[in-house]
């Protein structure tokens, strides 16, 4: 069985701080549904963890995921944060996967 620790407070900053403590080296999360609504009032848990996170978030959507992923697609803007996580998709690619 796997730990399980319970944090009070902002969902992002909570995490955040739990993968810091932990000398996580990265994030997984899911991607929710909202409505329009929900996300002008509250915002996206998932994308105000990305902001905030000292370490890489892998937003997984709520639909079958195959791995290891056979393409990639890596947006950049060739600034130095782009090309590493274009460098971190490689890693994850399937060998003899497409970036």
């Amino acid at each position: 069985a796997w730990p399980i620790d319970v944090a009070v407070g902002e969902p992002s900053r909570a995490v955040a701080d739990a993968a810091r403590r932990a000398d996580a080296r990265m994030i997984v999360m899911a991607t929710g549904r909202h409505d329009v609504a929900t996300r002008l009032l509250h915002g996206e848990t998932t994308l105000r963890t990305v902001r905030r996170a000292a370490v890489p978030v892998l937003a997984v959507a709520d639909a079958p995921l195959r791995w290891p992923p056979r393409v990639i697609v890596a947006a950049t803007d060739f600034s130095p944060a782009s090309l590493l996580a274009s460098r971190a998709a490689l890693d994850l690619l399937a060998v003899g996967g497409t970036l």
